[in-house]
């Protein structure tokens, strides 16, 4: 679902949540082109934040999950095959960083390929 970073409960959202969101200090999802929050199970369960790069590049900023659903059920639907939803945008890539061994552990399990310098790549094709 959409989200609008101005918006009061995204605000709530980030503010009830601002424990787990402390690791990005700079608060760049507020920021991005593109938030969407994660419904499942008729909850919000997370935040998606990127930022379009061109070319069918989207760079994530944020991938947010609460806590309950930290199954990766979530990320396995939203960045599988299946999903058709980032190629009708025209995505047909996401890249993402990180030096966090526990974050790392999850694009895994995602499928994302590790690259230099901290950056994972995952073709949405």
């Amino acid at each position: 679902m959409p989200a609008n970073p101005t918006s009061d409960y995204f605000n709530w959202f980030c503010k009830r949540h601002e424990a787990d969101l402390a690791f990005d200090t700079e608060e760049r999802y507020k920021k991005s082109e593109k938030v969407f929050f994660y419904v499942r199970d008729n909850e919000v369960a997370g935040l998606l934040a990127y930022n379009l790069l061109g070319e069918g590049r989207a760079d994530i900023v944020m991938d947010y999950v609460t806590e309950k659903f930290r199954d990766c059920k979530i990320g396995r639907y939203f960045f599988g095959k299946e999903n058709t939803y980032f190629r009708n945008l025209g995505i047909t890539e996401f890249i993402t960083h990180t030096t966090s061994p526990k974050h790392e552990s999850y694009l895994r399990q995602l499928h994302f390929t590790p690259g230099s310098n901290g950056e994972w790549r995952k073709s949405c094709q």
